[in-house]
C-alpha cells in the first residue's frame, strides 16, 4: 500500500510543483520560494505539465523573479529562456497589431472594450502579465456597430475564418462574437464581441455593473478596460460556464492563474458581496468552487465574505484526480463527449440537409491543414 501511495504522489508531483511555483510568484507566497529552491524537482516533467497548460512563459518569469532559475541546469535554463523570449516577441507583434486595430476602430468613433489576453498587452497590469500566452485578440464593441467594425478590419486586410460555414445558422446567430477574423500574413486572430459571454443572462448581468476606464495605447489609440470585478467574473464565467470546466472538471490552469493574479493584485478593490450580486443565483456556487480551486492549487486566500460551497470537498477531489491522472482525464473527456452525442447527431442531420457535401468539405479542410487537422 505504501508503494502505491508513493507512486501516486510521483504522478501528481509535476503538476503540484508547477502550481506551487506559479502560486508562490503570482499571489505573493514568497515564503514558499526557499522551500522550492531547497528541493530538487524533476524540472523536465514540470516543464511538460507547464506546456500542456500553456503557462511555460509564465513559469519562466516567476522562476526568474524568485531566483529559482539558479536551481536549473544550463540546458533547463536555456529552454525556459528561449520559450519566454519567443512569447515576448509574439506578444510584441500582437501589441503593435492591437494598436493598429484600435486606431482603425477609433476612426469610425468606436472605443472597444478589451477582453482577456488583449488586456495583458496594456500598461499597468499585474506582475507577470507580459508573460501570458495570448491566443486571440478579443474586443467588445456595440452590437449596432458590429458590421461597421468588421468592415474597418476588412479594410486592413482581415478576412473571416471559413470554419463557421460548417456551423448551423442558428448557432451563428446565438454566438456572442462574430466569426474570427484572420490577418493575411501575421499569426493574429481577432474576435469582435457584441456581448461579454455566450450566455445572454450572464452577459447582461455582467454588462450592467461594468465600470470601464480609458487606456491609451502606445500609438495613441484609445480603448476601454473593464473594472477589476468585471474582469474577475468574466474570467470565472468563461472558464466554468463557456468552456464547461464545471462539467468536465478539467482544470484550465492558465485561466485559474490569471484569476488568482487578478484577485491578489486588486484585492483592495474587490467586494465579495458585490461579486455575488452581479451573478445569477445558480452561479454563486461556481464562483465559490472556482475560488477554492485557486486557494487549493495556487494559495490564493479565500475571502471571508464569500460563502463556501457545500460541494467544495468533492469538487476539489474530482478536479485533483482529473488534473493529476491522465486516465481520469481521458475518461472525463470521453464521458463529456458522449453526453453531447444526441445533440450532435441531431445537428449532423440538419447539417447534411443544409449542405450534402458536409463530409467532403470537412475532409478537404483536414487535408489542407499542415498539422493534419489539429487545432489549438
Amino acid at each position: 500500500m505504501t508503494q502505491v501511495r508513493d507512486l501516486r504522489r510521483a504522478q501528481a508531483a509535476p503538476f503540484s510543483i508547477l502550481c506551487e511555483v506559479l502560486g508562490a510568484g503570482s499571489v505573493g507566497r514568497q515564503e514558499r520560494a526557499a522551500d522550492l529552491a531547497a528541493g530538487r524537482a524533476d524540472w523536465g516533467d514540470v516543464f511538460i505539465a507547464a506546456g500542456a497548460s500553456l503557462v511555460t512563459p509564465t513559469l519562466a518569469g516567476v522562476m526568474s523573479r524568485m531566483r529559482l532559475s539558479e536551481t536549473l541546469s544550463a540546458e533547463e535554463y536555456d529552454y525556459l529562456d528561449a520559450i519566454r523570449v519567443l512569447n515576448w516577441r509574439r506578444n510584441e507583434a500582437l501589441q503593435a497589431e492591437l494598436g493598429r486595430i484600435v486606431a482603425a476602430l477609433n476612426r469610425i468613433d468606436v472605443r472597444p472594450i478589451l477582453l482577456k489576453g488583449a488586456i495583458a498587452l496594456t500598461p499597468g497590469q499585474y506582475p507577470g502579465a507580459e508573460d501570458r500566452v495570448i491566443g486571440d485578440l478579443d474586443l467588445l464593441v456595440p452590437r449596432d456597430r458590429l458590421e461597421s467594425c468588421i468592415e474597418a478590419l476588412a479594410a486592413m486586410g482581415y478576412a473571416p475564418d471559413d470554419s463557421p460555414r460548417r456551423m448551423l445558422a442558428r448557432d451563428l446567430r446565438n454566438m456572442h462574437h462574430a466569426p474570427a477574423l484572420l490577418h493575411p500574413s501575421l499569426p493574429v486572430t481577432v474576435e469582435l464581441h457584441h456581448r461579454f459571454l455566450f450566455d445572454a443572462d450572464d452577459s447582461a448581468l455582467l454588462a450592467a455593473g461594468v465600470r470601464p476606464r480609458e487606456v491609451t495605447l502606445e500609438n495613441g489609440a484609445a480603448a476601454l478596460l473593464p473594472d477589476p470585478a468585471t474582469r474577475l467574473l468574466h474570467n470565472m464565467l468563461h472558464a466554468q460556464v463557456s468552456n464547461e470546466q464545471a462539467l468536465t472538471r478539467a482544470l484550465d490552469l492558465r485561466q485559474l492563474l490569471e484569476f488568482a493574479a487578478l484577485a491578489h493584485f486588486y484585492a483592495g478593490d474587490l467586494d465579495p458581496e458585490e461579486l455575488t450580486r452581479r451573478l445569477r443565483q445558480d452561479r454563486h456556487r461556481l464562483l465559490s468552487e472556482y475560488w477554492a480551486l485557486a486557494e487549493r492549487w495556487l494559495g490564493l486566500p479565500y475571502p471571508d465574505g464569500l460563502p463556501r460551497s457545500r460541494r467544495e470537498r468533492r469538487e476539489l477531489w474530482l478536479f485533483e484526480i482529473i488534473a493529476t491522472k491522465p486516465a481520469a482525464f481521458r475518461f472525463a473527456m470521453g464521458a463529456h463527449a458522449l453526453a453531447k452525442l444526441p445533440r450532435r447527431l441531431a445537428n449532423l442531420i440538419v447539417r447534411l440537409w443544409d449542405n450534402p457535401a458536409y463530409f467532403s468539405d470537412r475532409l478537404r479542410d483536414w487535408f489542407r491543414k499542415p498539422d493534419g487537422g489539429r487545432t489549438d
